[in-house]
C-alpha cells in the first residue's frame, strides 16, 4: 500500500492523469539520488544567482508584417561561462515538483519585472514574450494566483506576455485551470499549447481551453522534408488551426529548406536555430527596434547585420 501511495502521488505531482510505477529497492534509490543531485546544483545555482534568461526569436515565415515573438528560455551559467539547460544537470525525480514550482516563479518574476520595466519601448516597438509553465506548476493553484497578482501589479503591457504549457500536462486540469486562463486573457495575456500533435487529446483541449496558438511538435519539423507523413501533420494541424482561429508555430527550423516548406504548408511562425539563435533577454529586447526596420521577405532579421546597417547610416 505504501508503494502504491507514492506512485499515486508521484502521478498526481506530475501533472495527473498519467501512469507511474514503483520499482524495487535498488531503483528507488537511484532516483532519490538524482532527485537529491538535481535539487543541490539548481540550489546552488540559485545562491550564486548562476540562472539566466535567454529569448530566442519565433518570427512569421511569410511576408506579411508581424511583429517579433520570443520565447524566453532558462540557463544556468557553468564556471566555464558555458550555459546549459536545467535539463543538463543530473536530472529531477520524484519529489522534485516544488523545486520545479519554485524555479517557475524565478522566471515569472524576473521575466515580468524586466519587461515591465520597458513598457515605453515596447509601446513603440511591440513584441510577445512566452514563459514556459511546467506541469508541476499548471497543476498547482497557489501559483496561477501568485501569477493573476504579479501580472495585475506589474501593469504590463497588453499582447506583451505569453504563457506556453505542454497539451499532455493540460490534459485532467482543464476545469481547473481554464478559469485562471481566462483571467488572466482579460488583462491581455495570451496562451499557447507546446507539443501539439503529441498527444491524443488535442481536439479536446482546443475545445476546452482559452489558446490563441499552438506550438507544433518538432517531431514533425525534424522530419519534414523526406516524411510524407510529417507533411500530411502538419498540413493537417494547420487546416485545424485555421478552423479554430489559431495561429501556429512549428519548432525545429533548422535549415532553410524546412523553413521554406512550413511555409508553404501554411505554418504561421517559426522557431529554431536558422530562425535565431537565443540571446540575453536584456539584448533580444534592445534589438527591437532593429525587427521593424530590418525584416526581410523571409521574416528572418540578422541582428549583426542590422546594426552595422545603423552604424553606416
Amino acid at each position: 500500500m505504501a508503494a502504491a501511495e507514492l506512485a499515486c502521488r508521484t502521478a498526481k505531482e506530475r501533472g495527473r492523469n498519467r501512469v507511474e510505477i514503483f520499482y524495487g529497492n535498488e531503483q528507488n534509490a537511484a532516483v532519490n539520488r538524482a532527485s537529491l543531485s538535481f535539487a543541490a546544483e539548481v540550489t546552488a545555482a540559485l545562491a550564486a544567482d548562476s540562472f539566466e534568461l535567454l529569448a530566442q526569436p519565433i518570427l512569421p515565415l511569410s511576408s506579411a508584417p508581424a511583429d517579433p515573438r520570443f520565447e524566453i528560455l532558462l540557463r544556468v551559467r557553468g564556471g566555464d561561462g558555458s550555459r546549459l539547460g536545467l535539463e543538463k544537470l543530473t536530472g529531477g525525480g520524484p519529489g522534485c515538483e516544488e523545486l520545479t514550482r519554485s524555479i517557475d516563479r524565478w522566471v515569472v518574476e524576473q521575466a515580468i519585472e524586466r519587461l515591465a520595466g520597458c513598457r515605453d519601448l515596447l509601446r513603440q516597438h511591440p513584441a510577445r514574450f512566452s514563459l514556459n509553465l511546467s506541469a508541476a506548476s499548471l497543476a498547482d493553484g497557489e501559483f496561477w494566483r501568485m501569477l493573476e497578482e504579479r501580472v495585475r501589479k506589474s501593469r504590463i503591457e497588453p499582447g506583451t506576455l505569453s504563457f506556453e504549457f505542454p497539451e499532455e500536462a493540460a490534459t485532467g486540469l482543464i476545469s481547473m485551470i481554464a478559469p485562471f486562463m481566462c483571467r488572466l486573457r482579460e488583462q491581455g495575456i495570451s496562451f499557447a499549447l507546446d507539443n501539439f500533435g503529441r498527444g491524443i487529446g488535442s481536439l479536446s483541449n482546443l475545445n476546452s481551453l482559452p489558446v490563441s496558438c499552438i506550438k507544433i511538435d518538432g517531431s514533425f519539423s525534424r522530419g519534414l522534408i523526406d516524411n510524407a507523413k510529417s507533411q500530411s501533420m502538419m498540413v493537417a494541424i494547420t487546416q485545424l488551426a485555421k478552423t479554430f482561429g489559431l495561429e501556429t508555430v512549428a519548432g525545429h527550423i533548422e535549415t532553410d529548406a524546412i523553413r521554406a516548406l512550413a511555409a508553404r504548408l501554411g505554418v504561421d511562425y517559426g522557431q529554431g536555430f536558422f530562425i535565431g539563435k537565443p540571446l540575453a533577454l536584456d539584448d533580444a529586447i534592445g534589438d527591437l527596434p532593429l525587427y521593424s526596420c530590418f525584416a526581410t521577405p523571409a521574416g528572418l532579421i540578422d541582428t549583426a547585420e542590422a546594426k552595422a546597417a545603423i552604424s553606416r547610416n
